[in-house]
């Protein structure tokens, strides 16, 4: 079982690299994100279906029965067990239900916030960095007239301060577990 008792009755947090490896798999980050979106057990159709959608980049409607059996057979087969003797769900096979436990719900951010239709932030960062640069190497040569380092300071401060408040406005959410969006990688489907 995942994590040691602790003195007051509760449980440590699962080991990084046990958590890493459980969501190194595209499909158990699908489950995680899915379990993370209620409240209540999930039944293993409608996990199956969910996880399906994503994974085809099809509504739940439009999929095929063997697309819905192939991803079902798979989560019953190794990655609920997986999940399971790890702790990250409560599985149960007779009622066909799916439950987060203390160390997925635990869980909040996304790990893979990387995909290939993102702006590149770092990008932006970098390009910031070398212009105030160059701003202030004009500034101690005497050929931009700007009135001195303070001012160069306070713009780069501000240019910064704008860069984060739209970077996290284009991102809030996004790669959150169980947030209302679909998990990143079934959007570039």
């Amino acid at each position: 079982m995942l994590g040691r008792g602790t003195r007051d009755g509760g449980r440590e947090p699962p080991p990084r690299d046990v958590t890493f490896d459980l969501l190194g798999n595209r499909r158990r980050r699908h489950v995680v994100h899915h379990l993370c979106q209620r409240d209540e057990p999930v039944q293993l159709k409608e996990l199956a279906a969910r996880l399906a959608a994503w994974e085809t980049g099809k509504p739940v409607e439009e999929l095929s029965r063997g697309e819905q059996k192939r991803v079902r057979t798979a989560l019953q087969q190794f990655h609920l067990p997986k999940m399971a003797e790890l702790g990250f769900v409560e599985h149960d096979a007779e009622r066909g239900t799916v439950a987060p436990t203390g160390p997925t719900t635990e869980l909040s951010v996304y790990p893979d916030v990387s995909t290939g239709a993102d702006r590149p932030w770092w990008a932006h960062y970098l390009a910031l960095s070398v212009l105030f640069g160059a701003l202030q190497a004009g500034v101690a040569t005497g050929t931009l007239p700007l009135p001195g380092p303070s001012t160069l300071a306070a713009l780069f401060a501000v240019a910064v301060g704008v860069s984060g408040l739209v970077q996290g406005y284009v991102t809030a959410g996004r790669f959150r577990l169980g947030s209302d969006a679909p998990p990143p990688e079934a959007e570039r489907g």
